[in-house]
C-alpha cells in the first residue's frame, strides 16, 4: 500500500490522531507524529519523509491556513503530483491550493465505513506511484510490518491468501520434460555486477537445496543453459541499484527484466530482494517452459510478469494482475499453473479490497466464476479450496477446516495449504498442531522470510518462545541488517520478547510508533505506566470497535477483572474475528476461569469443538482446574 505524509497544525493533533489510525487500517504507512514533538532537530526528518511519500494528505483548518509550515508541505504535495487536499472543519485552502478538490472530513467522526474515508483511500490509491507506492522500493516484508504495530498480523485465516503468493515454492515443477540449466552472470564487466552476480548464484543455490532436482544452476553461457539470468549493479552516490534480465537460452529472446535501487546503507534489503526476485521468477519460467501444455512465446511473457507481479510486489492488490492470469487460462486452458495463479490472485484481490472497505461484490462474484472454471479443467487443486475459504464467513469454523484438511490431503507439501491451515488452526485453539503445519512450510524453503515470519508467529502464539527466539537468531545471520529481519524482531519482541529491543529498533524508525506506552509498561510495570498502556488501547479498541488490542493489552498486565465484562459484552461478529488472540500466551490465566467457555459459545467456538471432537490444546494442559466438556455441558451446548 501506499507510504503517507500526514501535514497538519499541531493545534489540530487530536483530529489529526484518529484519521492516521484509520489510513493505518487500512494497511498504509504513515508518517505523522513528528510534527507533534517539534524542534529543528527534526527537520531533516520531516524533510526526508517528505520526500519518500507517496502521496501528501494536507488537512486544511483555520489553524493550518496560517502555518507556513504546513503550507510549504502542500506546495511540496501540489508541485510533485502527490497532493491530497482534506478539509477538517469546512475551511478554505489558502490561495495556491483552491484549484484542487478538497475532500470534506468536517463531518467525520472516526467510522471506517464513511463517504468520506472511502473516498480519501480512493484518491490515496490513484495518487500514489503504485500499490505499494514506489515502484524500486523494499520488498513487500520490509513494507507491511508497520501497519498494526499492537497485533502480530493484519489479516487472519482466508486473508492470508493474499500473502501468500510472495512464497517462494522451490517444489518440482509440474509435469517437467528436463531439469532446467540456468546460467547466473554479469550483465557487463564491472566490478559490481561480477560481486552480484556472484552474489546471487550462491543465494539461488541455497533457495533450491531443499529440492535440487528443481533446477541446475552453472556460472557460465557456455554450457548450452535453458535460460540466462543476467545480474548487473552499481554503487552511486547515494543509492545502489541492480537490474535483473531473463533471456531464452537458444535464441537470446528477452523473457523479463526488472531494476532495482535501495539507499546504500540498506544494501542487505537489495541483495535479499534482488535473490528472491530471481527465485520467483525462475520458479514461473520454469513452469512456463516445462508444465503440461506449453506456453506459445506472446503467453509466456504474459504470465511471466504477472507471475513475478505477483509473487514480488502486488499481493496487497492483486486486482491488477488478475486479467493477465485470466488471459493466460484462456488461451492455455490445460496451463495448470496458470489456474493456481489466477485463483491465489483473485482472492488475494478480494481480500485486499474487503480490508479496507472498498465494495466486493463484482470481485466476489469474478472469485466464484474462476474456482467454477478451474474445477472444470483441475478437479483437485488445492487452491480451488484456498480460494473458497475467502468467500466463507470467519465462524464457519467447522466448514473452512474441512476445506483445509481437504486442501492438505490434496498436496501435502503445498506451502500456500501449510500456512493457510496453520492459520486456521490458531483460530480454533489447536495450536500445536498450527506449528507443526508451519514447520512443514518452512523446511520447504528456510530462507524465504514469508514462511520465517510465519514460523515464529506460530511458535509464539503457542509459547513456545525460546523456539521462535532461534528461528529469528537463525534468519539474522541468513540476512544480516534485511528490514524483513527487523520488522520481524520488533513483533515478536513488542509482545513475547525483549520489549528493550523492540523499544531500540522503534526509536530507530519512527513507523513503529503508536506502541511506546505499552513498551514502556512492560519495561517498568508501575501503576501509572500500565495505566497509560490501557488507556491507549482503550481508545484504539473503542475507535475501531475491536477490542482485540485491549484485550491482549489488559491480559498482558494481568487485568482479567477488566477484561471479562468487555468481552461478555462483545458484539459477536467482532468476537468471532478477534477470538483467536484469546489462546496466546498472556492468556493462559484468564481461560482458567471457566467462564471462557461461555465466550467460546459466543464466539461459535464451542459447537465445533464438540461436533468435531477437536478440542483446544488449553483444555489439556495439566494444571487446567476445570474440564472443558463438562463446563460446555452446563451450558446445553
Amino acid at each position: 500500500m501506499a507510504s503517507i505524509f500526514l501535514s497538519y497544525d499541531r493545534e489540530d493533533a487530536e483530529k489529526a490522531r484518529p484519521l492516521a489510525l484509520a489510513l493505518e487500517k487500512a494497511g498504509h504507512s504513515v508518517f505523522w507524529d513528528l510534527h507533534i514533538r517539534g524542534g529543528a532537530q527534526f527537520g531533516k526528518v520531516i524533510e526526508e519523509a517528505l520526500k519518500a511519500s507517496d502521496a501528501v494528505v494536507v488537512l486544511w483548518s483555520e489553524h493550518s491556513v496560517e502555518s507556513a509550515w504546513v503550507k510549504d508541505e502542500a506546495a511540496v504535495g501540489r508541485d510533485t503530483g502527490r497532493l491530497v487536499p482534506v478539509t477538517i472543519d469546512g475551511a478554505e485552502p489558502p490561495l495556491g491550493f483552491r484549484q484542487f478538490q478538497t475532500i470534506d472530513l468536517s463531518q467525520w467522526r472516526g467510522r471506517r465505513g464513511s463517504a468520506g474515508l472511502r473516498i480519501l483511500l480512493a484518491d490515496i490509491a490513484a495518487t500514489a506511484k503504485s500499490p505499494l507506492g514506489h515502484e524500486a522500493g523494499p520488498p513487500p516484508a520490509a513494507l507491511s510490518a508497520h501497519h498494526r504495530p499492537l497485533n502480530w498480523r493484519p489479516a487472519i485465516g482466508a486473508s492470508a491468501i493474499a500473502a501468500l503468493a510472495a512464497l517462494i515454492w522451490w517444489q518440482p515443477w509440474q509435469s517437467r520434460q528436463a531439469t532446467p540449466v540456468v546460467a547466473v552472470t554479469a550483465a557487463d564487466s564491472s566490478p559490481d555486477s561480477k560481486a552480484l552476480a556472484r552474489d546471487l548464484l550462491v543465494q539461488l543455490g541455497k533457495l533450491q537445496a531443499t529440492n535440487p532436482d528443481a533446477v541446475k544452476l552453472v556460472s557460465s553461457a557456455s554450457e548450452h543453459p535453458g535460460l540466462l539470468m543476467e545480474a548487473s549493479a552499481s554503487n552511486q552516490a547515494e543509492n545502489a541499484t541492480a537490474g535483473l534480465t531473463l533471456l531464452g537460452g537458444e535464441n537470446g529472446a528477452l523473457l523479463w527484466s526488472k531494476d532495482y535501487s535501495q539507499p546504500r546503507a540498506r544494501q542487505s534489503d537489495l541483495r535479499q530482494q534482488v535473490a528472491y526476485s530471481a527465485a520467483q521468477v525462475l520458479r514461473c519460467a520454469g513452469e512456463a517452459l516445462g508444465s503440461g501444455e506449453p506456453l506459445d512465446e506472446e503467453l509466456r511473457k504474459v504470465y511471466l510478469n504477472a507471475c513475478a507481479q505477483f509473487g514480488q510486489a502486488s499481493w496487497e492488490d492483486a486486482s491488477g494482475v488478475v486479467p493477465l492470469f485470466e488471459k493466460v487460462t484462456k488461451g492455455a486452458p490445460n496451463f495448470r499453473p496458470g489456474w493456481q495463479n489466477l485463483l491465489l490472485a483473485s482472492a488475494a484481490s478480494v481480500s485486499a479490497l474487503s480490508q479496507v472497505g472498498q465494495p466486493v461484490t463484482e470481485p466476489r462474484n469474478a472469485l466464484r466464476r474462476h474456482v467454477a472454471d478451474a474445477a472444470r479443467h483441475f478437479p483437485d487443486l488445492p487452491e480451488i479450496l484456498l480460494a473458497k475459504l475467502e468467500l466463507l464467513p470467519l465462524e464457519a469454523y467447522s466448514e473452512r477446516m474441512e476445506m483445509m484438511d481437504r486442501a492438505k490431503r490434496l498436496d501435502p507439501s503445498n506451502s500456500a495449504v501449510l500456512v493457510s491451515r496453520s492459520e486456521e488452526l490458531g483460530r480454533v485453539g489447536r495450536m500445536d498442531e498450527g506449528v507443526t503445519d508451519a514447520q512443514q512450510a518452512f523446511q520447504l524453503d528456510p530462507l524465504s522470510p514469508a514462511l520465517t515470519d510465519n514460523l515464529v508467529s506460530a511458535l509464539a502464539y503457542s509459547g513456545a518462545l525460546s523456539n521462535a527466539q532461534e528461528v529469528l537468531n537463525n534468519s539474522q545471520r541468513l540476512w544480516p541488517g534485511s528490514s524483513s529481519v527487523i520488522n520481524a524482531q520488533f513483533r515478536f519482541h513488542l509482545r513475547y520478547g525483549d520489549p528493550r529491543v523492540a523499544l531500540e529498533i522503534l526509536h530507530k524508525d519512527p513507523n513503529y510508533r503508536g506502541s511506546e506506552s505499552f513498551l514502556d509498561a512492560r519495561i517498568d510495570p508501575s501503576p501509572a505506566k500500565i495505566e497509560k498502556a490501557v488507556e491507549a488501547a482503550r481508545a484504539g479498541a473503542n475507535f475501531y470497535d475491536d477490542y482485540s488490542f485491549l484485550a491482549q493489552t489488559l491480559a498482558e498486565f494481568h487485568r482479567e477483572a477488566d477484561l471479562y465484562p468487555i468481552l461478555l459484552a462483545w458484539k459477536a461478529p467482532h468476537a468471532r474475528s478477534g477470538f483467536e488472540v484469546l489462546f496466546r500466551p498472556q492468556f493462559k490465566k484468564f481461560r482458567q476461569d471457566p467462564r471462557f467457555i461461555q465466550l467460546a459459545l459466543k464466539a461459535g467456538l464451542l459447537n465445533y469443538w464438540r461436533r468435531s471432537g477437536h478440542w483446544p490444546d488449553f483444555c489439556f494442559e495439566p494444571d487446567f482446574p476445570y474440564d472443558c466438556k463438562k463446563e460446555a455441558a452446563k451450558l446445553g451446548a
